[in-house]
């Protein structure tokens, strides 16, 4: 990734640019998909040379920015949302994987996951073309 990423974090009362704190990924890596929880922010994490690489695992990131739960994400990703539940504790994690060419093999789908107590656990996996399953949750 060409420039550092990070994600800031506004008060509520007074969202600003210049008094946002900011978590930064490591060297070379950025966040996407923020989710916010009652444990910390679950978010993707994605590293490498390219402008906009693949998220490679979902990363839950202390409120000093410290990682303290990773879990990996399937090969392929092209796309990747997060939703919280009302309590904030469940976060829904949809992953559309394959590229639509050769790179990755023919069969393209989206993946439903849930990340809770147990870890990130796979709900279901929608064969096809990817489609916004994780809306209005």
């Amino acid at each position: 990734m060409s420039a550092p990423q990070q994600l800031l974090i506004f008060d509520a009362a007074h969202p600003r640019f210049a008094t946002a704190s900011r978590l930064s990924a490591r060297h070379g890596c950025g966040y996407s998909a923020p989710a916010w929880t009652n444990a910390g922010i679950i978010a993707a994490e994605r590293c490498g040379e390219d402008s906009h690489p693949p998220p490679h695992r979902l990363v839950r990131l202390s409120p000093s920015g410290a990682v303290d739960g990773s879990w990996p994400l399937p090969d392929c990703v092209d796309g990747f949302w997060t939703r919280t539940d009302a309590s904030h504790t469940n976060v829904l994690v949809q992953a559309d994987v394959g590229y639509g060419d050769d790179r990755c093999g023919s069969s393209r789908f989206s993946r439903v996951a849930a990340l809770g107590e147990g870890g990130l656990r796979t709900i279901i996996d929608q064969p096809g073309e990817p489609t916004t399953i994780t809306s209005g949750w």
